[in-house]
């Protein structure tokens, strides 16, 4: 087994991951502003019609979308610049959110897409926001002495608990996405109404989703365990943080509870406190991990079997908001294992883990994926298998790079 390494003395995020993941995901809303990229042409109406008149008619979902999408451009500025909490600095990160959008609705007058004026002003908006909450959370993770003392007695330092901690985050936010609180009745009756339906008809129990959400909380729980100075404590805590998203589920708009999760979670629950108490806690977690993703590779859905998409983002593309769900569903595992793996591999072979790493996670997820084509009521494609990968290597590179100190002081 592998020995663990002392951990690092610092665990600041770095301004060069920043800069990466603020590239990657800005080339990703070009690649979906633009797509299919064809047939360019010359607007029919006169240029920037659509950026200065007010269409008639808003889609909620559409305008959701668009200020989620740009919620990432405004943080990972600040990130990247790691700038203080200061207007000037949201004011700069606005405008160069505000110049992306206006620079994609502008070339949209020339393909088969429509530009508004609307969806430049919900992208402003969300880059405002996410701005702002960055400048909010503070770049090097400058927290209250309170909270810098809690983390300090229950958490060990370095950059694995930082992204153990993220991975739970993630997957948080893919249980509540997209974040949006409703208190009316009728959403929380819709809300509740597939697990009153199945509790009334047994015989449509899904034991996949059931196995899924036990093997996932039981791993994440696990997780905690493995990255925790006080194990009992960081259980509880994250046991609690779970069980709370459930409940909170309902009061979520187009968020659902059904009867299989709600027992997967009070099982993974239950489960992750048993094992994770043990000292097989870390090989626990990688195996619960592993098997909760595939059980999401595998489970049926509704409906006919679908061809493979080879289109990345596509199908992302004809639902906004259930695509980001799915991405978030696919990126945490690879932080997760990240986080596992990193302190208990040498310092000189960290490079070699993070492009084998990335490989193994492409070449499983497009494996998964192809054979979802005889699965009914999925919809195969090739956008997991270029996720994922990039997930793990980016976990990769930025926990390297916060270690870097630390290996060149191990390494002489």
């Amino acid at each position: 087994m592998l020995s663990r390494t002392s951990p690092p003395d610092s665990t600041e995020p770095n301004a060069r991951t920043f800069k990466l993941v603020f590239a990657i995901y800005c080339g990703l809303i070009v690649y979906g502003s633009l797509f299919p990229f064809s047939p360019w042409k010359h607007p029919q109406e006169p240029l920037f019609w659509g950026l200065t008149h007010f269409p008639s008619s808003v889609s909620r979902s559409d305008l959701l979308a668009n200020v989620l999408i740009y919620l990432p451009v405004g943080a990972l500025w600040m990130w990247m610049r790691k700038a203080r909490t200061s207007v000037a600095a949201i004011i700069v990160a606005t405008l160069i959110g505000a110049s992306l959008s206006f620079t994609m609705e502008s070339l949209q007058m020339f393909l088969p897409r429509d530009s508004s004026i609307t969806d430049l002003l919900a992208n402003t908006s969300g880059t405002a926001v996410g701005a702002a909450a960055a400048a909010i959370i503070r770049v090097r993770l400058r927290m209250p002495s309170a909270v810098l003392s809690w983390q300090a007695k229950n958490i060990r330092p370095g950059s694995p608990a930082n992204l153990g901690a993220l991975s739970i985050l993630v997957w948080i936010a893919s249980q509540l996405f997209p974040f949006v609180p409703s208190l009316d009745v009728s959403t929380v009756r819709q809300s509740l109404s597939p697990a009153w339906q199945t509790l009334h008809h047994l015989s449509t129990f899904d034991p996949y989703r059931f196995l899924t959400y036990t093997a996932i909380v039981s791993g994440l729980i696990c997780l905690s365990s493995a990255l925790a100075s006080d194990r009992s404590r960081a259980m509880a805590v994250i046991s609690f943080l779970f069980l709370l998203t459930m409940a909170a589920k309902p009061l979520i708009v187009s968020r659902a509870i059904s009867l299989e999760a709600a027992i997967g979670m009070v099982s993974g629950v239950v489960i992750g406190n048993l094992v994770g108490r043990s000292f097989l806690d870390a090989f626990a977690a990688v195996v619960f991990i592993i098997s909760g993703l595939i059980l999401l590779e595998i489970a049926p859905g509704t409906g006919a079997a679908h061809s493979f998409n080879w289109i990345p983002f596509s199908g992302e593309e004809e639902n906004v908001l259930n695509g980001f769900q799915r991405i978030l569903e696919i990126t945490w595992q690879p932080v997760a294992l990240t986080a596992l793996l990193f302190d208990r591999v040498n310092v000189r072979s960290r490079s070699p883990w993070m492009w084998a790493g990335a490989v193994a996670f492409g070449c499983f997820f497009f494996v998964m994926e192809w054979k979802q084509q005889l699965i009914p009521g999925r919809y195969p494609g090739i956008t997991p298998a270029l996720v994922s990968p990039t997930a793990w290597v980016l976990a990769w590179y930025w926990s390297i790079n916060a270690d870097r100190p630390q290996s060149m002081a191990e390494s002489v």
